[in-house]
């Protein structure tokens, strides 16, 4: 996956925590978002990733990828999460990527419920890996709300 100049590096640098846990963007291409973060600053006690940075990268992977492909429709609007669901498969001990994509069918629908009832849902799945192993998978429910000019 190549850089795309729509996922610039500093996407999250609002975000404190993930600010704290080292969050960079690998690519963007096609309404795909990669995205990696250090083991080092996300470790519980037990050695491994702590399960809540585990669901931060995820959820920062929808996010980020609901709000790129706004972005470049030119559509300026707030994305939160209201809603996830995380299966952690396996333990991770080094540095962890996650993944998030958006169809076009699924961002056409967004902007439609954007234009129509000024608020959109939009359902992402994310998922991250370690070590080329599949660790974790999100379902995460998005809200949407356009941001009006003043």
């Amino acid at each position: 996956m190549q850089s795309n100049p729509h996922a610039p590096a500093n996407l999250f640098n609002q975000i404190a925590p993930a600010k704290a846990m080292q969050v960079s963007v690998l690519g963007y291409s096609n309404g795909c978002l990669e995205l990696t973060a250090p083991l080092q600053p996300n470790i519980n006690d037990k050695g491994t990733a702590f399960a809540g940075s585990i669901s931060s990268l995820l959820v920062l992977a929808g996010w980020g990828v609901v709000t790129l492909r706004l972005q470049e429709a030119g559509i300026r609007a707030d994305v939160a999460v209201s809603r996830s669901e995380t299966d952690y498969k396996r333990p991770i001990r080094s540095d962890m990527r996650s993944i998030a994509d958006v169809s076009n069918g699924q961002i056409d629908q967004l902007i439609l419920d954007l234009t129509e009832n000024q608020r959109g849902r939009i359902k992402i799945q994310s998922r991250l890996f370690s070590q080329g192993k599949r660790c974790a998978d999100m379902s995460a429910h998005y809200v949407v709300f356009p941001i009006k000019s003043s």
